[in-house]
Formats: structure tokens, C-alpha cells, sequence
């Protein structure tokens, strides 16, 4: 191993230096004592990280890399954005038939929203552990019940939205009322063509945000996590790594100099 043949290589230099003082040369030691110990017990802490990881994969039966996002924030942003521009597009269409105007379709687009995010935030979810080698089909078939009933739900959901946009053109004060009761009776028959939009880009964009969740983690569950620790810990080694050899580095000049 490289660092630690420059370990030891740099001990036994202070070591063998007659005009070092014995106090410097202790210093010395007890610092390159230090630093290979701190090496030691990082390499160690790595080695079964990566342990762990290559048994993950041998029980899962991964032969493939782990597949996420390397630009967490950009999608991150993206969703924000999908949120935004979903609330501000449904804020216009609510905001006709809204006696608070765009004020009042604004909140009831934001609530739409966050609603659309959770739904697609589970879709995910779901979409992920059904991919668990370790599921009976039996339990691979209900989260496959469980990811339909969701996207058939929020699909009702949004034509039930459209509904009360209908609702709120009629009667403000009993939109709730209105709207369920024409959601129950003519659930595919809505008053305007705004509706129809309302209901498209709600849809739409729903499933947009399913496509963006899904690149934050690896389509099998539990996959992203160990890789994310067993990078960390790699990096913290390299780091380590470079840190040490640079500290004895500039040692050995330092008492190179004072020893002319």
C-alpha cells in the first residue's frame, strides 16, 4: 500500500536525522503514530462498506450500477418548477369562476398541487419495493394493484377538480356540494372546455412529476442508499489519503530546511 510504505518511510527518516531535536522528531512521530492510525481505521470502516455493498448486490442479484441523478438540485429545481407553473396554469382557470379571483384560485391550485406531488411521491414509492427480488408474486401483484388504484385515483381526482371549476361558475358558496353531486351523476360530462384543459394539465403534469422522482434513486429499493454510504466513505478515504501523504510532504521539506 502506498501510504503506508510513506508512512513508514517518512518515520524511519525523522528517525535516522541527527541534527533534528529530540523534541521536533517526537512531535513528528507522534503525528505520522496518529495519522496512520486515523488511515487504518478509515480503510477498515471502507472495507466493510464495501462489503456490505457487494453482498447487497450478490442477494438482490445486481449486476447492474446503481442508476440516480448525479445532479440532485437540477431536479430538485425542476420539480419546484413543475409545481409552480402547475399552480400558476390552474390559479388562471380557477380564478374566472372564483369570487376571490386569481387570489382564490391560486390557494385552491397550490392545495392541487401538493395533492399531485404526494400521489406521484407514492406512485414511486410503490414503483420502487414492487421491484424487491424478495416479494412473493402475491405481493408484487398488490403493489401493482396499489400503483393502479393511485393513478386511477388521482386521474377521478382531477376530473373531479373540474367539476368544481364548473361548480364554482354556478354557485360559489355550494361548489363543494355541486360538484360532487355532478362528479356522481355525469362524472364525463363538464360545462366548459377550460375544464377539460384543467383536467389535461393536471394529468399531465402528474405523471411529469412521477418522471422526475424517479431519476432521484435507482428503480430498486434500498440500492441508492448503500451505493450514497459507500461513496461517502470512499471519498472520506481518498480525502484522508491525499491529507496524510501532503502533511508528510510538507514535514519533510520543513525539516529539510531547518536541518541545513
Amino acid at each position: 500500500n502506498n501510504i503506508l510504505f510513506r508512512i513508514t518511510e517518512a518515520t524511519n527518516k525523522f528517525k535516522e536525522m541527527k541534527n533534528l531535536p529530540d523534541k521536533y522528531k517526537n512531535e513528528c512521530e507522534y503525528y505520522i503514530s496518529q495519522a496512520k492510525e486515523e488511515y487504518l481505521d478509515k480503510k477498515n470502516k471502507f472495507i466493510a462498506m464495501e462489503k456490505d455493498l457487494k453482498s447487497f448486490k450478490l442477494e438482490n442479484k445486481l449486476e447492474r450500477e446503481e442508476v440516480s441523478t448525479n445532479y440532485p438540485l437540477i431536479f430538485i429545481s425542476l420539480l419546484i418548477f413543475v409545481i409552480i407553473l402547475e399552480s400558476v396554469i390552474n390559479a388562471t382557470f380557477f380564478a374566472k369562476a372564483d369570487d376571490l379571483g386569481l387570489l382564490g384560485g391560486f390557494t385552491n391550485a397550490v392545495i392541487i398541487s401538493l395533492i399531485n406531488l404526494a400521489a406521484a411521491f407514492f406512485v414511486i414509492i410503490l414503483y420502487r419495493y414492487k421491484n424487491n427480488i424478495k416479494l412473493s408474486k402475491i405481493k408484487k401483484d398488490l403493489y401493482y394493484i396499489c400503483i393502479s388504484i393511485l393513478i386511477l385515483g388521482i386521474s377521478f381526482f382531477h376530473l373531479l377538480i373540474g367539476h368544481f371549476r364548473d361548480a364554482l361558475s354556478i354557485d360559489p358558496e355550494n361548489a363543494y356540494k355541486i360538484s360532487i353531486n355532478n362528479f356522481m351523476n355525469t362524472p364525463f360530462e363538464l360545462m366548459t372546455f377550460e375544464s377539460w384543459l384543467l383536467i389535461s394539465v393536471g394529468i399531465i403534469l402528474f405523471l411529469f412529476l412521477i418522471l422526475d422522482l424517479k431519476s432521484f434513486k435507482d428503480p430498486y429499493p434500498g440500492y441508492t442508499e448503500i451505493m450514497k454510504r459507500y461513496e461517502k466513505e470512499k471519498y472520506q478515504l481518498d480525502n484522508l489519503k491525499l491529507k496524510i501523504l501532503d502533511d508528510i510532504k510538507n514535514e519533510e521539506e520543513l525539516i529539510e530546511k531547518e536541518s541545513k
